[in-house]
């Protein structure tokens, strides 16, 4: 969270969900209230739960000065025990939507919007955040939530994919498919690189639909490294094409078949070319 929230850390007015029967059915437990200004300034729409619920819905908005330009951000915001950056009752935990139309940090001016948690204890997190950079038109989004299911229409299936901290699981018949031959599918960084060539290739298909497992592009030379290529066989051929490096030069040779019995009695040696 920012360091210009306080307390709760939430960055602006927030306010009350809008709920169709809490707006329609206007109960002496239920009712709907313009409420007067909150400490900071913060004014809107109330509408009160039931007596046994320790919170309200709160539709608010407010203004909130910049770190160094004279315009203020203007936020607006609703959700459940919301005010401007705290629960409206301690005790009870909070959940807002917000939109802030000016947020300066010196360097940058953004719009955003985000969907803040706060709990009694003051933790918190903006589990969903957006922003929108006003002079580059840059938008970003970050999604903060140990886990995210991704779902067809029936929500009680199982997830296609689900997302956890550090894994990414593929749920059913779900496949990883790339639309453009030769193309790297699979990168992952050298330790002891940086920079673009800093990764090492996994895995891909040629141009020559050939499976290539690894390749190193960051060899001197122009060498593309170490790697093992999958193929379809000629006669005495096997399916694996290797890189080798004989006198200092380094090559891609086919692995063959070596004469009956050359691996020992039944068996056949691999081999390749002097």
């Amino acid at each position: 969270m920012r360091s210009r929230w306080r307390g709760a850390c939430v960055s602006a007015a927030v306010v009350g969900l809008f709920v169709s029967s809490g707006f329609a059915q206007t109960t002496p437990t239920a009712p709907v209230d313009l409420v007067p200004p909150y400490g900071g300034g913060y004014v809107g729409v109330k509408v009160r739960t039931e007596n046994a619920v320790p919170g309200d819905f709160n539709l608010l908005s407010a203004q909130f000065p910049n770190l160094t330009d004279p315009r203020h951000n203007s936020v607006f915001g609703w959700g459940y025990n919301c005010t401007g950056g705290n629960p409206e009752r301690p005790s009870e935990h909070m959940l807002c939507w917000m939109l802030e139309t000016y947020f300066e940090n010196g360097a940058e001016r953004k719009m955003e919007h985000h969907l803040v948690y706060v709990n009694p204890t003051g933790w918190n997190t903006r589990a969903i955040q957006m922003d929108f950079d006003r002079a580059t038109n840059r938008s970003g989004l970050g999604l903060a939530f140990e886990r995210i299911d991704w779902r067809g229409k029936d929500s009680t299936t199982l997830p296609w994919m689900t997302w956890y901290k550090e894994q990414m699981q593929l749920n059913g018949n779900t496949s990883l498919i790339h639309q453009k031959n030769n193309v790297v599918v699979l990168r992952q960084l050298n330790s002891g690189m940086t920079g673009p060539l800093a990764y090492a290739n996994l895995m891909w298909l040629d141009a020559h639909d050939r499976v290539v497992l690894g390749q190193m592009p960051w060899l001197p030379g122009g060498e593309q490294g170490p790697r093992v290529i999958l193929a379809n066989p000629n006669e005495g051929d096997t399916a694996l094409l290797l890189m080798r490096r004989v006198d200092g030069v380094a090559s891609t040779q086919p692995v063959k078949l070596g004469p009956p019995d050359s691996g020992g009695a039944g068996f056949r040696a691999l081999v390749t070319p002097n």
